[in-house]
């Protein structure tokens, strides 16, 4: 079997490559297409001197925090903030 992985890093990114959506089919799973996928972005980032790759995880998600763990990430000291949007439109903040 050969992997095709293409990824995509937009010049103007300069200083953080942010992974907001990350999945593989479960069919597919626990064959190492996650982690060749997590690599190659990383090293796209080398190449163009992106020093951060930041993902964000559910904090009941282990399984998937030991994941980014086993490939080098840590974890940050930021906090993720949202406002439910049926929220955002019935307070009309």
């Amino acid at each position: 079997m050969t992997w095709n992985i293409k990824t995509d890093v937009r010049e103007q990114v300069s200083e953080a490559c942010v992974i907001q959506i990350f999945g593989v089919d479960p069919q597919y799973q626990r064959q190492g297409i996650a982690s060749k996928f997590v690599q190659a972005l990383v090293d796209k980032c080398r190449s163009k001197k992106i020093k951060l790759v930041r993902v964000m995880v559910d904090e009941r998600d282990s399984e998937l925090q030991g994941f980014f763990k086993r490939l080098g990430f840590d974890r940050d000291r930021y906090i993720d903030y949202s406002k439910n949007g049926k929220e955002f439109l019935r307070n009309g903040n």
